[in-house]
Parts: structure tokens; C-alpha cells; sequence
């Protein structure tokens, strides 16, 4: 059987070359694992990656995963207790906006969805939606 976890591993990985663009800052052209963004911590199974998404209000937490899938998958434990993965590994950044280059076209998921880029993606925090159950 796959080992704890591993599926979460082959859903996240999806190697790339992009560049990503925040307001004060730009991570360079690199291949990347993944680029992941989230307003929630968790991604199922009790995995948070994104302990940093509470951190600023009206923001989202972005990694860009660095590490081939085996080394990703040593960091599972980590992630799974809500520790910050190296900054070797991942990077991170708190924003509310980023854009996303990559010079061919790439696949990118949201809730679920599958969409295709031509080049760019851009995500931008909106307004906090309050659910209200009676």
C-alpha cells in the first residue's frame, strides 16, 4: 500500500518553472515543485502546510515547494503538526496578491477544479465571506 500521506504528495506536485510576483517582492524564475496558495491551514487528513494564513487579515499564505517529491514526503511529520517547513524546502510569504508566470502553459486547481494558463495567473484576496448558520 502507499505509505501515510503519499497521495497528498502526488495531488500537490506538479513541477514547473514560474516566477511569482508579489507587491514588495518577486521569487525568481525557478523550477518549483509547486506553488500552492490557501486561506485555510488545512489540505485534508489533518495536513496543515499553510501555518501562516491566519498571520494578516484580508491576505493568504503562499509556499513555492523546492523539494523533489521523496524529500517532500520526510517533511509529512512536519507538516501534519503544523510546523513550517525549512526555508531551504519552501518558501513562504503572507499577501494579498501575487502573480503567477510561467513561459508555457500550465495546469492550476482551484477547490478542486483543474483550469489552463496560457502564462499568467493572478490571485488577489477579496472580501472575508461570514456563514451564518440558524
Amino acid at each position: 500500500g502507499m505509505p501515510f500521506g503519499a497521495q497528498i504528495v502526488k495531488d500537490i506536485v506538479r513541477p514547473f518553472v514560474a516566477r511569482a510576483t508579489f507587491r514588495d517582492e518577486e521569487w525568481p524564475e525557478r523550477e518549483y515543485t509547486s506553488l500552492l496558495a490557501a486561506t485555510i491551514d488545512q489540505i485534508g487528513l489533518g495536513f496543515r502546510p499553510f501555518v501562516r494564513c491566519e498571520e494578516r487579515p484580508h491576505s493568504f499564505h503562499v509556499l513555492g515547494l523546492m523539494t523533489k517529491p521523496a524529500a517532500l514526503a520526510a517533511q509529512l511529520p512536519r507538516i501534519r503538526m503544523g510546523l513550517p517547513m525549512p526555508p531551504d524546502k519552501a518558501a513562504s510569504k503572507v499577501t494579498d496578491f501575487v502573480e503567477i508566470t510561467s513561459r508555457v502553459p500550465f495546469v492550476y486547481t482551484i477547490d478542486g477544479d483543474m483550469h489552463r494558463a496560457r502564462e499568467t495567473v493572478v490571485l488577489e484576496a477579496g472580501p472575508r465571506v461570514e456563514i451564518i448558520l440558524k
